[in-house]
């Protein structure tokens, strides 16, 4: 069974790098990246979510997909000599858009073109990874459905090696940096520290194109006729849906996961963030939720998976222990628990900062 299809995907990984959906569109943390203008234009149901999704932008400049002008550049959309990652602290969008895919000025990137650019930095990414594997006499499909362990912050991380994961890994770290996970078991982050691991986890096992149909519309300029066909929808409003994909829309299903292969590199077995021999508590996001634990500090665990530092509270009240998520409304109580009461075989967690939040506190 797959997560959903191609368009959940591409759902879900927009929904993410933009900041806006369903979890956030309620509260402050999705008007910090788009206008009041257009987020009262979503309400009313003068634009869909998506649209709205399109025009978010965060503090480096970075919109919708989390395009940036370096991207832009490769991809043969934009052209500037002074930018983010060349010299510029953000994305400025002070050079000049060549027209590729429509795509004319800032505000009509502001748009479903997305779909399209999307599509052509997969099949770029695709191509260059899979280039790097032909030069160790493997492919992509070599690596499908494949369980794989990774060490990360000195804990043991599995995790099921799917396409559409692929596609978001390259998409946080780069062709190269995914290519460098495949063939040496490196695991990288980005500037905020996010893991590469998080990507492939969080948004693999996805119905996909295939990597051959993806790179071939990349090769040939035909994402944006792609996207449409894909869609179903004039994305580029010249009056036509395009039918012009270079081959027949066919999603592939996920293969079926291949048992374990030998770690990447050496695990270790005992530590902070290891579940304990009673219940694993997940805090996780579910908007505006107030759950209380009957927590048994000898045996039980907080699970936060890949939630950061930044993104929840600690607080004694009353005798219990609270966690709060101020951007979600949400709280988690461990009835008649103390700070006291808590040690770090008690916390699991994939992102060091919330490790070393709790270690600083307990």
């Amino acid at each position: 069974m797959t997560k959903g299809s191609f368009t959940d995907f591409l759902d879900a990984l927009r929904g993410f790098e933009s900041g806006v959906n369903a979890a956030t569109i309620g509260s402050g943390y999705a008007a910090t990246f788009v206008s009041q203008q257009d987020l009262n234009a979503y309400k009313a149901g003068e634009i869909s979510l998506r649209d709205l999704q399109y025009t978010s932008t965060n503090s480096l400049g970075f919109t919708g997909y989390q395009v940036g002008e370096a991207l832009l550049i490769d991809l043969g959309y934009y052209k500037d000599s002074f930018y983010y990652g060349n010299g510029a602290a953000t994305n400025t969008w002070d050079g000049t858009f060549t027209g590729k895919g429509g795509v004319t000025s800032l505000g009509a990137l502001e748009s479903g073109l997305q779909e399209g650019i999307i599509l052509d930095a997969f099949g770029h990414n695709l191509e260059i990874i899979e280039n790097g594997l032909a030069e160790i006499g493997k492919s992509l499909s070599d690596f499908m459905g494949q369980s794989t362990s990774y060490t990360e912050n000195g804990q043991t991380i599995e995790v099921t090696l799917s396409l559409t994961g692929i596609l978001a890994a390259a998409h946080l770290r780069g062709a190269y940096g995914t290519l460098d996970l495949l063939k040496n078991g490196a695991v990288s982050h980005d500037e905020n520290g996010t893991s590469i691991l998080k990507y492939i986890k969080d948004f693999g096992g996805y119905d996909a194109l295939s990597s051959s149909q993806l790179i071939q519309a990349h090769n040939q300029g035909t994402t944006g006729n792609l996207a449409e066909t894909i869609w179903n929808k004039d994305l580029n409003h010249d009056g036509t849906v395009a039918g012009g994909a270079a081959t027949p829309v066919e999603p592939v299903a996920p293969t079926t996961p291949a048992q374990p292969t030998t770690p990447a590199t050496p695990t270790t077995t005992e530590g902070p963030g290891t579940a304990g021999d009673g219940q694993d508590f997940k805090i996780a996001y579910h908007w505006g939720a107030h759950d209380v634990f009957d927590f048994d500090p000898a045996q039980d665990t907080l699970n936060f998976g890949w939630m950061g530092a930044d993104e929840f509270e600690i607080n004694e009240v009353n005798g219990s222990v609270v966690i709060s998520i101020p951007t979600n409304h949400e709280t988690y109580t461990l009835q008649d628990v103390t700070l006291d009461e808590l040690s770090m075989s008690n916390i699991q967690a994939l992102d060091h900062s919330t490790l070393a939040e709790w270690d600083a506190l307990i």
